[in-house]
């Protein structure tokens, strides 16, 4: 700790005191020594003449005192004087906590040591390689030469701290506009990007029961991550212990298991956790070639990136899990903001789970026929009917005017269409014994594993209804591989 840190003005006053008293304790004893000389040389001049008799003998002892007297003041005016070191001025104070103003005052590097006795070395021109901001040495007087043990470093680049300082403000304004998850997500591989466009990086984020992990965002020359093959947050290295691991080779006897036997071959990595509140909820993961690991500056950067984009994951899942949820006031059931949010939780918790996407044949026709109210009736008993025959864990809402989303968490596609078979035949029980107009219902089922964004799923399922429909309607019809083929795969 800086044994200077923290003075101020009154510090100051009382250097100025305690200088003073010292000047005038110095005065003291210098007339103190002058006395005691004075009387000693008297008592040797006097033993000197002992031989004379008569009232010559004092003068002539006088006279010897005085030429003594005289020499031993020239000589002790002759030395130089010992100035002990000043501790530093409020200026040098602040040079010494600060590196970016130590560097603003034009010291790339400061000679802490130079005295009077070993002068220091006259600044040479940089090679021609060295970069056009670096500057020469400063010698600083000995009276401000600051103790080996409170150096700061030699060099400080400053076209490099501020544009980690720039890149951090961007940062935070892109994270602020961020309304969502996925849009935070998107900012992380931008940035990464940004970073460096050719070092595949990739954040991995935990579930919410810590049990599993996936990837959340990439970057790299092709659009895709390192691919860390790490099965649970207990067996990340950077995540368990909460700091920055770096690995110069993934075949160091120190490397992280998972970077063994990759692809790509061997590589260098840095594993910076995401953290928030103590906890870590992810690891933002890069990788390099052997020879050129990350760099300081650029560990610094994924940092950051990692500590802002943590902080704002946390805001944006405590919005999502505070907010209430909406509901469509003609059925009761989950809007589409409402109902996407529970896609967006199984999807995040790595559960899978089972789409289904349900149209009213001939809606817009059966609407002409009987009218609003009767269209209306017909709206509310698809709903009625499904929360009737669906499990309670199911989600359902309403996607459209006559459309109706179903979620079915831990569900494969074919439990999710015997399952929605069933709600059709109990609908048509009902409309039996029912005044409202006859009208059927058709459905498209696809599993969570058959696209990686919602928006695929839906299309996929969209596929499938309209797949319902060509067949005849009133059937549930289940998205697979052969159902996209290239007719099909315009409308993706």
């Amino acid at each position: 700790m800086d044994p200077y840190r923290g003075w101020g003005l009154r510090a100051d006053m009382s250097e100025v005191s305690m200088r003073r008293e010292a000047q005038g304790i110095r005065s003291i004893g210098r007339g103190l020594a002058l006395g005691g000389g004075a009387a000693a040389t008297l008592a040797i001049a006097l033993l000197l003449t002992d031989s004379i008799d008569g009232p010559s003998r004092w003068p002539v002892a006088l006279l010897i005192e005085g030429v003594v007297v005289v020499a031993a003041i020239v000589a002790w005016k002759s030395l130089p004087p010992i100035r002990p070191s000043a501790p530093p001025n409020r200026l040098m104070r602040t040079a010494i906590d600060d590196p970016l103003v130590n560097a603003t005052l034009g010291t790339g590097s400061f000679n802490r040591s130079s005295s009077a006795e070993e002068p220091a070395p006259a600044p040479t021109n940089p090679p021609p390689s060295a970069p056009a901001h670096t500057t020469a040495a400063v010698d600083i007087p000995s009276q401000f030469a600051i103790p080996a043990q409170f150096a700061i470093p030699a060099q400080f680049d400053i076209p490099a701290h501020f544009a980690r300082l720039r890149f951090d403000q961007r940062l935070e304004a892109a994270l602020d506009a961020a309304r969502n998850e996925e849009e935070v997500l998107g900012v992380v591989t931008r940035a990464a990007e940004s970073i460096s466009p050719i070092a595949p990086t990739e954040l991995l984020l935990a579930g919410a029961r810590g049990t599993t992990i996936r990837q959340a965002a990439e970057a790299g020359p092709d659009g895709e991550g390192p691919g860390c093959p790490v099965p649970h947050p207990g067996e990340c290295e950077a995540m368990r212990l909460g700091t920055t691991r770096r690995y110069p080779s993934s075949s160091g006897f120190d490397a992280c298991p998972h970077l063994r036997g990759r692809i790509g071959g061997p590589c260098s990595a840095t594993c910076v956790p995401v953290r928030v509140l103590g906890r870590s909820i992810g690891v933002l993961h890069r990788t390099d070639p052997v020879h050129g690991p990350a760099d300081e500056a650029v560990v610094a950067t994924l940092e950051s990136l990692a500590s802002k984009s943590g902080t704002r994951l946390s805001i944006v899942r405590a919005a999502t899990n505070t907010a209430p949820a909406a509901f469509d006031a003609s059925t009761g059931l989950l809007d589409r903001a409402s109902t996407e949010r529970h896609v967006f939780d199984l999807g995040r918790d790595l559960t899978p789970f089972s789409l289904a996407q349900g149209d009213i044949d001939h809606f817009q026709e059966y609407l002409r026929v009987n009218g609003r109210d009767a269209a209306n009736l017909a709206i509310r008993l698809v709903a009625r009917v499904m929360q009737e025959i669906l499990r309670p864990s199911d989600v359902i809402g309403r996607f459209g005017e006559d459309e109706f989303l179903v979620i079915l968490p831990q569900a494969s596609d074919g439990q999710a269409q015997r399952a929605l078979e069933r709600v059709r035949e109990h609908l048509a029980l009902t409309l039996a014994t029912s005044a409202i107009p006859w009208f059927t219902v058709s459905f498209g089922v696809v599993e969570s594993s058959f696209a990686q964004t919602l928006d695929d799923l839906l299309v996929a399922a969209d596929v499938a209804v309209s797949m319902a429909k060509d067949l005849g309607r009133n059937r549930v019809v289940v998205a697979n591989e052969e159902l996209i083929d290239p007719r099909v795969e315009d409308d993706f």
